[in-house]
């Protein structure tokens, strides 16, 4: 987990934005409506949020839950960036 979640950072970091789905792909998960929408902007430097992925899993039950500390809907960020 550690190397993908260092792989969606880079990415991040090199393209400025990242969806939600792109997390998915990269875990084998199947894609959601969500997920076209929210995920992080690298705003770090205009004072944004925390700025990187965090997908350590937690325990839960019998398995283990990965819940993404996404930024939030970033699909207008996205749109203003590539105009």
């Amino acid at each position: 987990m550690k190397v993908k979640t260092s792989v969606l950072n880079n990415k991040l970091h090199r393209d400025g934005f990242l969806f939600l789905n792109t997390v998915y792909r990269e875990l084998g998960f199947d894609e959601t409506k969500a997920g076209q929408v929210v995920g992080w902007i690298d705003n770090k430097k205009d004072g944004g949020k925390d700025c990187y992925v965090d997908l350590r899993p937690t325990e839960f039950g019998d398995g283990f839950l990965i819940d993404p500390n996404v930024d939030g809907e970033i699909i207008e960020n996205v749109r203003m960036r590539t105009i």
